[in-house]
C-alpha cells in the first residue's frame, strides 16, 4: 500500500510545486515499501518450503525478482520513451517530460493496486473455501 501512495504521490502533479522535498518524501517511500514488501514475501516463500527445497525456492525467488525488475524496468523505461514522443530525450519539451514521468508512476501506482486487490481477492477466496 505503502508503495501504491508513493508511486501516485510521484505522478501527481503537486509534487513538482515542493520542489526537490516533494520528490525525495515519495522516493523514500517507494523505497521504504519496496524494503518492506521484499523482507516479508521473501520470509513467507521461504519459510513456506520444505528444508530440504529452501536453498531451491530461495534461488527460483530471486531468478523471477530479478527477471520481474528486468521486464518492469524495460517496459516501463519503454513506455516513459514512447510518451515523451521524441528518441532524443534532452531534445524533448519539458512539459513532455513531465507528461511522461506522470503517467507511468500512475501506470505503475496502478498495477501495484491491481497486483494488491489481486491477492487480497485469492485470499479472501481461500477463507471463504476453507
Amino acid at each position: 500500500m505503502v508503495m501504491t501512495i508513493a508511486a501516485l504521490g510521484l505522478a501527481s502533479l503537486t509534487a513538482g510545486y515542493y520542489g526537490p522535498l516533494g520528490y525525495l518524501l515519495p522516493i523514500l517511500l517507494l523505497t521504504a515499501g519496496y524494503a518492506l514488501f521484499q523482507t516479508a514475501n521473501n520470509s513467507a516463500v521461504v519459510g513456506g518450503a520444505s528444508e530440504q527445497a529452501r536453498g531451491a525456492v530461495a534461488g527460483l525467488l530471486t531468478l523471477s525478482r530479478n527477471l520481474g525488475q528486468l521486464a518492469g524496468a524495460a517496459g516501463l523505461g519503454g513506455l516513459f520513451a514512447t510518451l515523451v514522443g521524441t528518441h532524443n530525450l534532452s531534445m524533448a519539451m519539458p512539459t513532455d517530460l513531465v507528461f511522461g514521468t506522470q503517467l507511468t508512476f500512475a501506470l505503475t501506482g496502478l498495477l501495484i493496486g491491481l497486483a494488491l486487490w489481486l491477492v487480497g481477492r485469492r485470499e479472501e477466496e481461500a477463507l471463504i473455501v476453507v
